[in-house]
């Protein structure tokens, strides 16, 4: 993956790299790869905003499937969905190795502006996220796409 080996060249690949998948059509999808610090040659994202977390089991195919059930969940709270994202925790051979394919699905939503960086539980626990990362389940400062 080139994305990695500019990350590794430029000293910023952290720990436990988090990697979101915003699956755009069936057949385009943008990775954000998290990095510490600017990746020179990379466009460089930063995500912020709300989000909806939601962890899902199936095959990669039901992506259009789960986001119209995360799209139910959050409009039953009163809440409308901007973008989604999608952290695959295995890939398809391994998913297929395991028996099991866990995905888990970021939803933003809209909700009145409380800080930079929230994500919330599907139980409604919110916890303010700033500056760190989320493969630790804390969000950090940069992101490659």
């Amino acid at each position: 993956m080139r994305a990695m080996k500019r990350i590794d060249a430029a000293h910023a690949q952290p720990e436990r790299p988090l990697m979101l998948g915003d699956e755009t059509s069936p057949w385009r999808s943008e990775l954000y790869i998290e990095a510490t610090k600017d990746v020179p040659g990379a466009e460089m994202a930063h995500l912020s905003g709300t989000y909806l977390a939601k962890v899902f089991e199936g095959s990669f195919r039901d992506a259009q499937k789960w986001e119209r059930d995360m799209t139910r969940f959050v409009e039953r709270r009163g809440q409308h969905v901007g973008r989604f994202f999608f952290g695959y925790t295995t890939c398809p051979r391994c998913a297929k190795a395991y028996g099991k394919n866990y995905v888990v699905m970021l939803a933003q939503i809209d909700v009145p502006p409380h800080g930079d960086t929230k994500l919330s539980s599907s139980h409604g626990t919110t916890q303010e996220r700033e500056a760190e990362t989320l493969a630790e389940g804390r969000l950090g400062p940069h992101r490659l796409r």
